[in-house]
């Protein structure tokens, strides 16, 4: 806790000020640019610049392998270490080609996309299957849930509504993702009562 609390306020917080007088004195949003042509720093600046973005990539493609060997897992086996070095060329290819230009565009987009999982998490744990988590053991749901999907997918289409005036376009899509599982659930549990009653009629 005192290491992180060193290192994010008293140690990050001036360098977030450093970044903004210089925004304010050159006029110039692009850090690049004011080091090595406005400040003149040349190789040094790169130096420094290219330090501070290995140690916030490295924990970036930390992350990402981490989760991409947690969903690929039973899938496709591949080790760790070449898993690292496939997702740090493709990112640096990436990176490349100008993406951070779309940055904004992507986090908007991931708003939409990921909130809806929120909602479906809500609803799941909840509202629908509150008792299947106090279970011991697995107790986890073998397949997939095409009702998730498809609740996921309805509310996505958030994006394209006109509440974001009034509503924040993700708080729009968790409501329309908790509303739409939790019909799906009562659909799956209606036809899941109604399989034995007809199979009992065939008898």
């Amino acid at each position: 806790a005192i290491g992180v609390s060193i290192g994010h306020f008293w140690g990050y917080i001036p360098v977030l000020m450093c970044g903004a007088f210089f925004n304010y004195a050159f006029h110039n949003w692009n850090i690049v640019e004011i080091m090595i042509e406005s400040l003149g720093l040349g190789f040094f600046g790169a130096v420094v610049l290219i330090i501070g973005q290995w140690t916030t990539n490295d924990n970036n493609l930390y992350t990402s392998v981490l989760g991409l060997m947690n969903t690929l897992d039973g899938v496709v086996k591949i080790s760790r270490m070449k898993l690292t070095f496939i997702v740090g060329i493709i990112s640096t290819m990436i990176a490349g080609l100008g993406v951070y230009k779309y940055f904004v565009n992507f986090l908007s987009l991931l708003g939409v996309f990921i909130a809806p999982i929120t909602g479906i998490l809500i609803a799941d744990f909840y509202l629908c299957n509150r008792k299947s988590y106090d279970k011991e053991g697995d107790g986890g749901v073998e397949g997939c849930k095409y009702g998730a999907l498809a609740s996921w997918a309805i509310a996505s289409l958030g994006w394209f509504t006109s509440f974001g005036d009034i509503v924040p376009i993700p708080i729009v899509c968790i409501i329309v993702a908790v509303l739409c599982y939790c019909t799906a659930e009562k659909m799956s549990v209606k036809q899941s009562v109604a399989a034995p009653e007809v199979s009992a009629a065939e008898e």
